[in-house]
Order: structure tokens, then sequence, then C-alpha cells
């Protein structure tokens, strides 16, 4: 499991772009007021980042479920407040029927 975090909308990004050249770098994350620093994938030029671990990917996802508020550190900016979607049913029903999350 992945999570993959953009800070500006898909639609005012250049669509033009000939290349990315995406990095590996260590990005800050806050959970509920804890720091937890790990290695992301970040494309500069789309200002998104991607989750490299398994881990990082599973606290953000136990942290929707549990409402708990994430701040992420851009790489190139400051502190973003994430606004993830709310765990009701559809996201329940997402959890169910993914076959990462699922535990079939």
């Amino acid at each position: 499991m992945r999570v993959t975090v953009t800070f500006e909308p898909a639609e005012s990004i250049d669509q033009n772009l000939t290349y990315v050249r995406p990095k590996t770098g260590r990005v800050g994350m806050w959970i509920d007021g804890k720091k937890d620093m790990s290695t992301w994938t970040i494309v500069r030029q789309m200002r998104t980042i991607q989750s490299r671990s398994t881990a990082t990917s599973a606290k953000v996802y136990n942290a929707v479920v549990q409402g708990k508020p994430i701040t992420i550190r851009e790489p190139y900016g400051g502190n973003v407040v994430l606004t993830p979607p709310p765990y009701d049913d559809n996201f329940k029903l997402f959890a169910k029927h993914c076959h990462i999350t699922s535990t079939r």
C-alpha cells in the first residue's frame, strides 16, 4: 500500500510537462502531534510525494480511521494539514473490497 499526496489540484498541474524527475527524500509528518520522518518519492514538477514504506502508509491509513489530524511538510514549501476523506460508509466499503486492506 502506498500513500500519494498532491499539494496542488491535478487540474492546475501543467499537462504539457515533457519530463518529471522523481527523487527520494526524507519528509516530516505529524500524526496527532507526533513527528515521524520517513522516506518518500518526491516529484517537484507535480508537487507530489509518495510513501516508499508500507509502515508509513499504514500510519496514515490508521490516522484516517481514527480521525487523527495529519500534517505533512511539503518538501519545497511549508507544513500542510491534510484533509483525508471521512471514515464513513464509503471509506469502509473501499477498505472492505481493497485487496490490500481487506482481511479476507
